[in-house]
């Protein structure tokens, strides 16, 4: 939906439990356990968990859990990427 509104965004595959752990793992499909979005705008990096309820205020307000690290899928990717815990970021 976002990208339809012309909003850069990726899903990005997140391991909620042993969170950075995964970056020493060889690769698996069944390191990750949820799935996140990751926003570009304005150029800054927004990151969402679509699962946590009763979000409010603006953008900056949006509160998403310190997951470490996941796997943005997108064009470019390479490998994990280090999620900053505050939003904003890029």
């Amino acid at each position: 939906m976002l990208k339809a509104l012309g909003i850069e965004a990726a899903p990005v595959f997140i391991n909620t439990t042993d969170k950075q752990e995964i970056m020493g793992w060889l690769p698996t499909p069944l390191a990750f356990d949820h799935v996140t979005v990751r926003v570009s705008l304005r150029d800054k990096y927004y990151w969402f968990d679509p699962t946590i309820s009763f979000q409010r205020g603006g953008i900056n307000d949006i509160s998403y859990p310190d997951y470490k690290c996941g796997l943005v899928l997108s064009d470019t990717t390479t490998g994990l990427s280090v999620i900053r815990y505050r939003t904003g970021d890029k």
